[in-house]
C-alpha cells in the first residue's frame, strides 16, 4: 500500500444500520470508510488528516487485487481514556478524573469543549495523556458527560474551555 501503517487499528466489522456506511452498503452504495481520531501529542488530528489524504490516494491508484493489509491492522483498543488527571482529592477521596475534547457544529458555528468522560479508579485503562493530580483538590461536582469546570493544577476548565 505504501502507506505507513504504524498507529492505525481497525474496528469491529459488526453491522450497525446508523452508521453511515453501514447504511449506505445496505443501499446497495459501495463506499469506503476512514474513521480518525486523536493520537499522543496529535489533538489536532494533523498525522490522522495526513494518513486519510495518504490511504485516499493509495485507494485510488488500487488495482481489484485482494489485498491482506486490512486483516493484518490490529484491532483498535476500546475503552481508551484521552486525558486523564490522576490521584485528585474529590469527595474525601482519591481518584481519577478522564476529560475529553467534544466537538461540535452548530449551524455556521463550530466549537470545541472538554466534558468529565470517566471518574473513579481508572488505572486499567489506557490513555493518550496524563497528569499527575496528587497536589489536587476538587470541592465542586463533576457530572459525567457534562462541560468540566474545575482548577486541576495549572489548568483551569470553565464551562468546558480551558482559560487558565
Amino acid at each position: 500500500m505504501g502507506v505507513p501503517l504504524e498507529g492505525i487499528g481497525r474496528y469491529s466489522d459488526e453491522f450497525y444500520p446508523t452508521a453511515v456506511g453501514d447504511y449506505l452498503m445496505a443501499q446497495g452504495i459501495p463506499n469506503v470508510l476512514f474513521e480518525s481520531g486523536v493520537s499522543v501529542d496529535d489533538f489536532e488530528r494533523m498525522k490522522a488528516r495526513l494518513f486519510g489524504l495518504n490511504a485516499m490516494v493509495a485507494l485510488l491508484h488500487a488495482d481489484d487485487e485482494p489485498s491482506a493489509v486490512y486483516d493484518a491492522l490490529p484491532q483498535n483498543k476500546e475503552g481508551q481514556l484521552e486525558w486523564v488527571f490522576m490521584g485528585v482529592l474529590y469527595a474525601r477521596m482519591r481518584v481519577d478524573i478522564a476529560v475529553k475534547r467534544v466537538y461540535y457544529v452548530n449551524g455556521h458555528a463550530q466549537g470545541m469543549y472538554y466534558m468529565v468522560d470517566e471518574l473513579g479508579d481508572l488505572a486499567s485503562r489506557p490513555r493518550m495523556k496524563e497528569t499527575d493530580g496528587a497536589a489536587m483538590a476538587l470541592s465542586a461536582p463533576l457530572i459525567i458527560g457534562q462541560p468540566i469546570t474545575a482548577v486541576l493544577g495549572e489548568v483551569v476548565f470553565e464551562n468546558g474551555l480551558i482559560v487558565g
